[in-house]
C-alpha cells in the first residue's frame, strides 16, 4: 500500500502533549485555507508517494527514543486507511497516538475512536460555523454538511473519554474572524456542542489561540500584513 507522505521529524519534543514524538506529515488536504503555512502540502504529488511498510519501518525505529505518533498535513482523514493501520501499530508497539484534524471526516475520528487508537486530537475551529464565514477562510465551495461534519467531530472528540487529550484550535487571522462579534459566536458554537459539559466530566480539553504566521502564509495579503 502507498502513502502520501511530505516528511517526516523522527523527534520533537512540542506536537503532542507532554510526550516526545514522531511527527508524520500526510500529503493532500481539502481545504486551501488562507493562513495555511503548509500550501505546499494541498495538492497530491506522486513523487511524495512511499509504501506503507517502509513508513511503519520509520516508526519502529523511532520507538528508541520517543513515546508518541502525531500525523498531521495536510488533512490526514483523507487517507483513512493509512491512518488506521498506523493507529494499530502505535497501539502494537506502545506508542501514543494523534493527529490533527479540520473535521471535515467525523466518520474516520468515530472509527479510530470505535477502536480505542486515538488518544490525541487537535481539532481546527477556524471561524464561526456559517457558510460564508468558512467558505471566506478556505477557499473551497463549503456546505452546510461539512459544517455539520466539522460540529459532528467536534463533539465526538469531546464525548469519547478513549481520547485522552483534545485541543480545539482557532486561528485568529485579522481582518477574517478577528472581531469580538465572531469570537462570541465561535464560543456560543463550542458551548452548544459540549465544552463546558467536557470539562465538568474531568475531560482534558482545552482551546488554543493560534498566531498566524504571516511570512509564510498562502494568502499574499496576508504575507503583507506582517510588518502592520
Amino acid at each position: 500500500m502507498m502513502v502520501y507522505i511530505a516528511g517526516i521529524r523522527d523527534l520533537s519534543l512540542i506536537d503532542y502533549p507532554r510526550h516526545p514524538c514522531i511527527v508524520i506529515w500526510f500529503q493532500g488536504c481539502n481545504f486551501r485555507c488562507q493562513y495555511c503555512y503548509n500550501y505546499e502540502l494541498w495538492e497530491w504529488k506522486t513523487e511524495n508517494k512511499i509504501g506503507l511498510e517502509d513508513l511503519i519501518k520509520r516508526l519502529e525505529e523511532a520507538c528508541k527514543w520517543i513515546e508518541a505518533c502525531k500525523i498531521t498535513g495536510g488533512e490526514p482523514t483523507l487517507q483513512s486507511e493509512a491512518l488506521e493501520i498506523i493507529g494499530e501499530k502505535c497501539m502494537e508497539i506502545g506508542l501514543k497516538f494523534g493527529m490533527d484534524t479540520n473535521g471535515t471526516n467525523p466518520k474516520t475520528i468515530q472509527q479510530l475512536a470505535s477502536k480505542k487508537l486515538l488518544n490525541h486530537v487537535a481539532i481546527d475551529l477556524k471561524a464561526p460555523l456559517k457558510v460564508e464565514d468558512y467558505k471566506k477562510l478556505t477557499n473551497v465551495n463549503i456546505t452546510e454538511k461539512d459544517l455539520e461534519n466539522i460540529k459532528r467531530s467536534i463533539k465526538l472528540t469531546l464525548e469519547e473519554d478513549s481520547i485522552e487529550n483534545v485541543e480545539i484550535r482557532i486561528p485568529i487571522i485579522r481582518g477574517f474572524n478577528d472581531n469580538p462579534d465572531k469570537i462570541i459566536e465561535m464560543r456560543k458554537t463550542l458551548i452548544d456542542i459540549g465544552y463546558l459539559k467536557a470539562i465538568e466530566r474531568g475531560r482534558n480539553v482545552s482551546i488554543e489561540l493560534l498566531e498566524v504566521i504571516h511570512e509564510v502564509a498562502a494568502n499574499k495579503e496576508l504575507r503583507l500584513q506582517k510588518n502592520l
